[in-house]
């Protein structure tokens, strides 16, 4: 395990084999010693040496290394340069101010390229030194990001000065006051919807931190940007909130009734933290014992379709079981009630309660899913026919002779080419002879 890095002797001795490296320029042969180079110095700043004063000097040393790294194609190579930032903003916090206009401007950079693996990272860098560092220096930073074209550079930005305007205080932000309201001026009228969401979200911590103000840079904004803005509602920032909760910190006892039973469960907390009511909300809050849900008439829960064999529906909040038995019986009175109709055994005595039975399969509160609508059979209904006239002799003779044609052969007005060349046959008309009707005719 490698020693913590106390003394500036210790440090000066871990930097100088690094410093050679750092001096080269990125080629094909030199990158991969950068980047061992990088992640030594990452496992360097892991180990300690952000609490020497002379840290940050050495970082300001190989920050043009560091930075060139940052900005490169290669993928590895800059995901470690973005590792040993992440690695030091956090440890250095305030601290990190000495080294903001050297590390902001290449991230801001990245923001605006169209590789997405460069793209998270930076944003993750850029969260990380507004979270831990917390320094309003960076404010114009991000106010001028908010002017450019690129539409993942502005919403990166927006997004920071909403985590500063939570993280920080009104008297950090009181010198950044003018900056501020000149980005969410720009993040009103913004042709990105993230943006001005965004934009929404600053305006209502603004509203917040200086209510004030609030109608003076109102006045300001578009028409657009007004009617956008006219619903947002002042919202606190996190350090006020955190106040405010520990003064008025409450106990929420969690009370919950089983589906077959009428006893509450509670978890009451320790005796230390349980709140004291008095005694006319403690009987308002308290729950009917299980004697008066026994005396209720059973009519209050019974089931209008209780006709149908379907049960009733298991209420909001029930053991899953329970929406499964519902549903399976309404699948099989469905299944009965389209047998019956296939087969025609449906009565009409019946017909009711199949009605109900269909409403009972579309009542709108089942959520356990829905049933196609089953129709209904209804009673034949009597409807004289015409009779029909019986065929002369004449034309059954015909028909038994078969010189008329029927439906069932394709040409109406002639024997089919079957029959015809059955009557030409040698056979047929040594059978029939020149009287035959079909004699004469010859090929």
């Amino acid at each position: 395990m490698a020693r913590p890095i106390a003394t500036e002797a210790q440090l000066d001795a871990a930097f100088a084999p690094l410093f050679p490296v750092f001096q080269l320029s990125e080629t094909e042969d030199t990158w991969d010693r950068i980047d061992k180079a990088l992640a030594q110095l990452q496992s360097l700043t892991k180990q300690g040496a952000t609490k020497v004063s002379s840290y940050i000097a050495h970082i300001r040393d190989i920050a043009p290394c560091i930075t060139r790294s940052l900005l490169s194609d290669r993928t590895k190579l800059s995901g470690t340069a973005s590792d040993v930032i992440n690695s030091m903003a956090p440890r250095l916090g305030e601290r990190f101010a000495a080294l903001l206009s050297v590390f902001l401007p290449p991230l801001l950079q990245l923001c605006a390229r169209t590789n997405k693996v460069a793209l998270r990272r930076a944003e993750k860098s850029l969260h990380l030194i507004c979270h831990h560092c917390r320094l309003p220096q960076a404010i114009p930073y991000f106010g001028q990001a908010l002017r450019d074209k690129s539409t993942t550079l502005r919403t990166t930005a927006a997004s920071c000065l909403v985590i500063l305007l939570e993280e920080l205080d009104r008297g950090q932000l009181s010198k950044r006051v003018e900056d501020i309201e000149h980005a969410i001026q720009i993040l009103a009228a913004d042709a990105h919807p993230q943006a001005r969401t965004l934009g929404r979200q600053m305006y209502a911590l603004y509203a917040g931190l200086w209510p004030e103000r609030r109608p003076s840079l109102f006045e300001t904004l578009g028409a657009t940007a007004q009617r956008y803005l006219s619903s947002v509602s002042a919202a606190m920032p996190k350090s006020t909130q955190v106040d405010d909760a520990q003064e008025t910190t409450r106990t929420v006892l969690r009370v919950s009734r089983l589906p077959s039973q009428g006893v509450p469960v509670s978890r009451d907390p320790p005796h230390s933290q349980r709140v004291v009511m008095p005694e006319k909300e403690r009987e308002n809050m308290d729950v009917a014992p299980q004697e008066d849900d026994a005396r209720m008439p059973a009519t209050s829960w019974a089931d209008p379709f209780a006709k149908t064999g379907v049960p009733p529906l298991p209420p909001k909040g029930s053991s899953p079981s329970d929406g499964i038995a519902y549903r399976l019986a309404l699948a099989r009175e469905q299944a009965k009630l389209r047998a019956s109709q296939r087969h025609g055994t449906a009565q009409s005595t019946e017909l009711s309660e199949a009605r109900l039975l269909s409403r009972a399969l579309l009542r709108p509160t089942a959520s356990l899913g829905g049933a196609r609508r089953v129709a209904v059979s209804r009673p034949a209904m009597n409807v004289s026919t015409p009779p029909q006239k019986a065929p002369s002799d004449k034309l059954s003779s015909l028909h038994a002779a078969g010189h008329v044609s029927t439906r069932k052969q394709f040409t109406p007005q002639r024997r089919p080419f079957g029959v015809i060349n059955d009557d030409r046959s040698p056979d047929t008309k040594r059978m029939h002879g020149p009287t035959s009707p079909w004699a004469s005719m010859n090929t």
